[in-house]
């Protein structure tokens, strides 16, 4: 016997697009800027480079631990305080 799937809200599915989209849309914004980061903070690009690096991988290190961590607080806390930080942080 087929177990009966509950239908896939739509607006779940498009917030959560949303949020991938620009996770990815920020990493690619700031490659381009990179040289002028560099000549506005005096350093060489390679530096500045390292920035976009740093930012992967903890990028890759947080998304390791969301995992564990979505199964014991739930969801819908790490999403909404993932999305109040991410819009916070060009304030601070």
């Amino acid at each position: 016997m087929a177990m009966a799937e509950k239908p896939v809200n739509a607006l779940k599915i498009a917030v959560l697009s949303f949020i991938f989209f620009f996770i990815g849309l920020d990493t690619f914004i700031i490659s381009p800027l990179i040289p002028s980061i560099a000549k506005s903070l005096g350093i060489l690009s390679a530096y500045a480079g390292l920035m976009v690096t740093a930012y992967s991988l903890s990028y890759v290190i947080i998304s390791t631990l969301q995992g564990p961590l979505s199964d014991t607080l739930g969801r819908k806390p790490l999403i909404t305080t993932g999305l109040v930080s991410y819009s916070l942080s060009p304030i601070c």
